[in-house]
């Protein structure tokens, strides 16, 4: 048995591990080494990291980072989380303001931050000012789907 697998199995009895954590990152992440390495995170980093999040926002948001930034810097990242200098709920607040974005906005308009959670909540909160000074108006209703409401 591997020393990682007692881990997390000690962690089980424990009943410290949730895992959800850990399916998010079986969803969103394809690379064995890497993969192994976010599941072997301290219980406590990946509580903060996904506390509020559900399934889809959270695989979204490991998705993103994936795509933006190294593995190694998304690694440093969660590991900055156990320090004290970052409170949880800067993390939450930029777990909730990504998933609050459209794909299509994040996507077009999104500009590489510094990987620290304070750079990336701003850069989430421009993204979401984006969406408001451009909102949606070329969405058609069709009449007859319209007209079938009031009868």
């Amino acid at each position: 048995m591997k020393k990682e697998d007692l881990k997390s199995y000690i962690e089980i009895l424990n009943k410290n591990y949730s895992p959800k954590e850990d399916f998010i990152f079986s969803r969103a992440i394809t690379d064995e080494d890497f993969l192994l390495e976010c599941i072997n995170l301290d219980s406590k980093i990946k509580n903060k990291l996904f506390y509020s999040a559900t399934m889809r926002p959270g695989i979204r948001f490991v998705s993103f980072l994936q795509n933006h930034y190294t593995q190694n810097e998304i690694i440093e990242l969660w590991k900055s989380i156990n320090s004290n200098i970052i409170p949880s709920k800067i993390v939450q607040s930029t777990s909730r303001a990504f998933s609050r974005l459209r794909s299509e906005t994040v996507s077009e308009n999104f500009k590489k931050v510094d990987m620290n959670f304070i750079d990336l909540y701003n850069e989430f909160i421009r993204l979401k000012s984006i969406e408001k000074r451009y909102p949606i108006d070329s969405l058609e209703i069709p009449y007859k789907a319209v007209n079938n409401i009031f009868y």
